[in-house]
C-alpha cells in the first residue's frame, strides 16, 4: 500500500481512532501506521461507499469516500470502524501518488476495549494508556524499555570496544614477538 504514497506524503488520522490520532509524514511513518493497524489483522473486510472524484488539473485529483471496516485484530479483537476519507493524488515520478490523505474516524469500536482488556501487549503502549485516560506522551518515560535501552546500548558498545582492545593487544604482542625473532 505504501507504494501509492509520494516521498513527502502526509497522512492525518483524526476522530475516534482508538488512540491512533496523529499526523504521519513520509512513507516510513505511513507504513508504520498501517503495520500496527491493518498489519495486526488476521482478517479484514473493507467496503467503500460514497466515492466522489474532483479533477483540479490533469496532474491533480481529489477523491473522497467512506470506508466501513470490520477486522479481527490480534491486539484489538473484533474491530468495527467507519472512516470519512479524502485523498489528494498527484501525477509524478511516472505514476499517480497520494500526496495528502485524511482519515476522519466517525466510529471506532473494539471488542477488547468493550471487555476492558489491558493493552500492555500492543505495539504502541500509548494506545492503551490513552484509552485509560492518561497522557500517551508520558508512556515512554515510564516503560522499562525506555529506561533500559541506553544501558543495553552502552553494554553492547563496551563489549565491542573490549573485543577490539583484546585484538589490538594480541596483534601488538605478536608483532613484538616477531621482532625479537621468535
Amino acid at each position: 500500500m505504501v507504494t501509492f504514497y509520494g516521498p513527502s506524503a502526509v497522512d492525518h488520522w483524526s476522530g475516534n481512532t482508538g488512540g491512533l490520532s496523529g499526523l504521519y509524514t513520509g512513507p516510513a511513518s505511513i507504513r508504520l501506521i498501517y503495520a500496527i493497524t491493518v498489519g495486526k489483522s488476521t482478517s479484514i473486510d473493507a467496503n467503500i461507499s460514497n466515492y466522489a472524484e474532483d479533477t483540479f488539473s490533469p496532474t491533480n485529483v481529489n477523491a473522497t469516500f467512506v470506508i466501513n471496516l470490520v477486522a479481527n485484530s490480534t491486539v484489538a479483537g473484533i474491530v468495527t470502524a467507519a472512516v470519512d476519507a479524502s485523498q489528494e493524488w498527484n501525477w509524478g515520478n511516472g505514476g499517480w501518488q497520494i500526496s495528502k490523505e485524511n482519515w476522519v474516524y466517525t466510529h471506532y469500536d473494539s471488542s477488547y476495549i468493550d471487555a476492558g482488556h489491558s493493552y500492555s501487549s500492543t505495539t504502541f503502549p500509548q494506545w492503551g494508556y490513552e484509552l485509560k485516560g492518561g497522557n500517551p506522551n508520558l508512556v515512554s518515560e515510564k516503560s522499562f524499555e525506555w529506561h533500559a535501552g541506553p544501558y543495553v546500548a552502552a553494554s553492547v558498545y563496551a563489549f565491542l570496544f573490549g573485543v577490539v582492545a583484546v585484538m589490538a593487544l594480541r596483534f601488538r604482542s605478536m608483532g613484538r614477538a616477531a621482532r625479537r625473532g621468535g
